[in-house]
């Protein structure tokens, strides 16, 4: 099993895309609405977990994630790149 978990202080609808040099690329592998808790500093934001489908996982050096978030006419984007992954992940 394997997940994916990004934070973000504003409300939006988001999209996690595998393979994704932006937004508008690579393949949508989860969706739906990011709420920040009313509990949590504005700060840190909520930490939003995403499992992606078993054919993504498990993750390989170079596979790029990007999730989208959408806020109206606000937009943010992050991306990372596995480089090295972890010893505790399986291994081929």
């Amino acid at each position: 099993m394997a997940e994916i978990a990004f934070t973000a202080t504003r409300s939006g609808d988001f999209e996690v895309r595998f393979a994704a040099s932006s937004c508008d690329r690579g393949r949508i592998i989860a969706a739906g609405r990011h709420e920040p808790r009313a509990n949590e500093p504005m700060s840190m934001g909520h930490v939003e977990w995403v499992e992606p489908p078993a054919d993504v996982v498990p993750l390989s050096r170079g596979d790029m994630i990007r999730v989208c978030l959408r806020d109206g006419l606000a937009a943010a984007t992050g991306a990372a790149e596995v480089v090295d992954p972890p010893s505790f992940w399986p291994q081929d």
